[in-house]
């Protein structure tokens, strides 16, 4: 059994738990965060036989501060996994191996780099996914993935880790990864009948994840023309006017044709972009409203639209819209 939506929290979680019967044999659970120890707490809630950290990257900075804050608080999971439990950490991120350095329990590492125990090599991305090798501890076997977005692969290794250490085969392994659909919001494309390509990957967003989109888009366009739809970022504090400026700068580099902004830092993003270089006329600021007005006025088939925001900023709206003008093929 696994989490439902964005059951995460201090009710979602033990609501999950109350599901549980006898025939179960694994759950696997989602810990969220938006203040200190509030991921210490739902693993006491909980007490993991595995847990896993992904990434440490900028979000919730509003609630717990810093970046150190944020470190901290997703390592309140490792404090409360069981003595004979095991941690799987992602060996490509700094901040995640600094918290390997100090936790007495076993650890599997996953990832690209030498140190990891589950590995991929030979990663391809193709327009209908990514293909690689993923490489076990005493073998390897080839993987499909359905779906986009290179850093998807760091994901698949995560849950093969997992399958890993429950002792799962490498074909169980395989089996389980190529039956992967993304959930709702997180990189799902559609192919419209006016020949417009959609990405919708609105389900939320911080600096690195719309990094991460902005890299997919510019692989799934390839030579066609490529825009952007951004909203804001949340619950980043005092940083969301330095952070908004920067994916702004990113999204300048990003080779992307248009930038389309909505949300109270909408100028900030435009700021960064026109600092980089990028010219004012390709640049849109307006509401959501606006924003699908002029799309649907200046897409052309062929063009591959990305909109990527904060779950609050409700971008899906967009999505709605764009497919409803678009039409399905």
């Amino acid at each position: 059994m696994s989490s439902r939506g964005s059951y995460n929290n201090e009710i979602g979680l033990p609501l999950t738990l109350l599901n549980l019967e006898k025939c179960h044999q694994w759950v696997v659970l989602e810990l969220g965060m938006n203040r200190p120890g509030e991921i210490e707490r739902l693993s006491e809630i909980c007490v993991p036989d595995v847990g896993i950290i992904t990434n440490i990257g900028p979000a919730h900075l509003e609630g717990v501060g810093s970046m150190a804050g944020v470190t901290s608080a997703k390592g309140g999971l490792l404090k409360k996994i069981k003595a004979d439990g095991t941690a799987l950490l992602n060996a490509d991120d700094r901040r995640v191996m600094r918290l390997a350095e100090h936790i007495p329990i076993k650890v599997l590492f996953f990832g690209f780099s030498g140190k990891a125990d589950i590995s991929a090599r030979s990663v391809k991305e193709k327009d209908q996914g990514i293909d690689f090798t993923l490489c076990l501890p005493k073998e390897t076997v080839p993987i499909h993935l359905r779906t986009p977005g290179r850093f998807m692969v760091s994901n698949a290794l995560s849950a093969a880790a997992a399958g890993y250490r429950l002792g799962l085969s490498a074909e169980e392994i395989k089996a389980g990864l190529e039956s992967f659909q993304p959930a709702q919001g997180r990189m799902n494309v559609f192919r419209t009948a006016r020949g417009i390509q959609i990405i919708d990957d609105t389900y939320n967003a911080n600096p690195d994840s719309m990094k991460a989109a902005m890299d997919t888009l510019r692989f799934l366009k390839g030579k066609k023309r490529g825009v952007f739809v951004a909203g804001d970022m949340l619950e980043l504090g005092e940083f969301a006017e330095s952070m908004h400026r920067m994916v702004g700068t990113l999204l300048a580099k990003s080779d992307a044709a248009k930038l389309y902004i909505t949300g109270d830092f909408a100028k900030a993003v435009a700021a960064g972009a026109k600092k980089q270089g990028m010219d004012a006329s390709h640049i849109f600021i307006g509401s959501k409203k606006d924003i699908v007005e002029d799309l649907t006025h200046s897409l052309v088939p062929g063009d591959w639209v990305m909109v990527k925001g904060s779950r609050g900023m409700a971008m899906e709206k967009i999505v709605e819209k764009l497919m409803k003008w678009g039409g399905t093929r």
